[in-house]
Protein backbone atom coordinates (compact mmCIF):
# COMPACT_ATOMS: atom_id res chain seq x y z
CA UNK A 1 0.00 0.00 0.00
CA UNK A 2 1.44 3.31 -1.04
CA UNK A 3 1.37 6.68 0.67
CA UNK A 4 -1.50 8.05 -1.42
CA UNK A 5 -3.64 4.94 -0.95
CA UNK A 6 -3.26 5.27 2.82
CA UNK A 7 -4.20 8.98 2.63
CA UNK A 8 -7.37 8.16 0.64
CA UNK A 9 -8.41 5.50 3.15
CA UNK A 10 -7.72 7.77 6.15
CA UNK A 11 -9.64 10.64 4.54
CA UNK A 12 -12.59 8.36 3.72
CA UNK A 13 -12.75 6.99 7.26
CA UNK A 14 -12.57 10.51 8.69
CA UNK A 15 -15.35 11.75 6.39
CA UNK A 16 -17.60 8.82 7.36
CA UNK A 17 -17.00 9.51 11.05
CA UNK A 18 -17.79 13.22 10.65
CA UNK A 19 -21.05 12.47 8.82
CA UNK A 20 -22.03 9.87 11.42
CA UNK A 21 -21.34 12.23 14.32
CA UNK A 22 -23.30 15.00 12.61
CA UNK A 23 -26.31 12.70 12.21
CA UNK A 24 -26.15 11.61 15.84
CA UNK A 25 -26.15 15.21 17.03
CA UNK A 26 -29.20 15.93 14.87
CA UNK A 27 -31.05 12.92 16.27
CA UNK A 28 -30.21 13.84 19.86
CA UNK A 29 -30.23 17.66 20.09
CA UNK A 30 -30.68 17.66 23.88
CA UNK A 31 -27.37 15.85 24.36
CA UNK A 32 -25.09 18.05 26.43
CA UNK A 33 -27.73 20.53 27.60
CA UNK A 34 -27.84 19.17 31.11
CA UNK A 35 -30.61 17.90 33.35
CA UNK A 36 -32.25 21.29 33.99
CA UNK A 37 -33.85 21.59 30.56
CA UNK A 38 -34.75 17.91 30.56
CA UNK A 39 -36.62 18.30 33.87
CA UNK A 40 -38.40 21.37 32.49
CA UNK A 41 -39.53 19.37 29.44
CA UNK A 42 -40.87 16.58 31.66
CA UNK A 43 -42.83 19.07 33.75
CA UNK A 44 -44.28 20.66 30.62
CA UNK A 45 -45.29 17.25 29.25
CA UNK A 46 -46.98 16.37 32.55
CA UNK A 47 -48.91 19.66 32.54
CA UNK A 48 -50.02 19.13 28.95
CA UNK A 49 -51.18 15.58 29.74
CA UNK A 50 -53.21 16.84 32.70
CA UNK A 51 -54.81 19.50 30.52
CA UNK A 52 -55.55 16.87 27.86
CA UNK A 53 -57.30 14.77 30.50
CA UNK A 54 -59.53 17.72 31.40
CA UNK A 55 -60.40 18.27 27.76
CA UNK A 56 -61.27 14.59 27.35
CA UNK A 57 -63.62 14.77 30.33
CA UNK A 58 -65.32 17.86 28.95
CA UNK A 59 -65.63 16.24 25.53
CA UNK A 60 -67.28 13.18 27.07
CA UNK A 61 -69.85 15.43 28.75
CA UNK A 62 -70.54 17.24 25.48
CA UNK A 63 -70.97 13.93 23.66
CA UNK A 64 -73.48 12.79 26.27
CA UNK A 65 -75.38 16.07 25.87
CA UNK A 66 -75.56 15.59 22.10
CA UNK A 67 -76.78 11.99 22.27
CA UNK A 68 -79.24 12.03 25.20
CA UNK A 69 -82.95 11.51 24.60
CA UNK A 70 -84.14 13.45 27.68
CA UNK A 71 -82.60 16.69 26.55
CA UNK A 72 -84.61 19.06 28.73
CA UNK A 73 -83.64 17.81 32.19
CA UNK A 74 -80.35 16.20 31.27
CA UNK A 75 -79.14 19.33 29.49
CA UNK A 76 -79.41 21.40 32.66
CA UNK A 77 -77.52 18.76 34.67
CA UNK A 78 -74.73 18.45 32.13
CA UNK A 79 -74.32 22.21 31.84
CA UNK A 80 -73.95 22.42 35.60
CA UNK A 81 -71.34 19.64 35.50
CA UNK A 82 -69.40 21.59 32.89
CA UNK A 83 -69.54 24.73 35.00
CA UNK A 84 -68.18 22.86 38.00
CA UNK A 85 -65.11 21.65 36.05
CA UNK A 86 -62.06 23.95 36.25
CA UNK A 87 -61.62 25.97 33.07
CA UNK A 88 -58.12 26.83 31.87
Amino acid sequence: MGFWSAMVIITTVAAIMIVTLAKLRVLRPSHGKGDASNGHEHAEVAALRAELGLFKDRLAVLERIATENDRGVMLDREIEKLRSLPAN
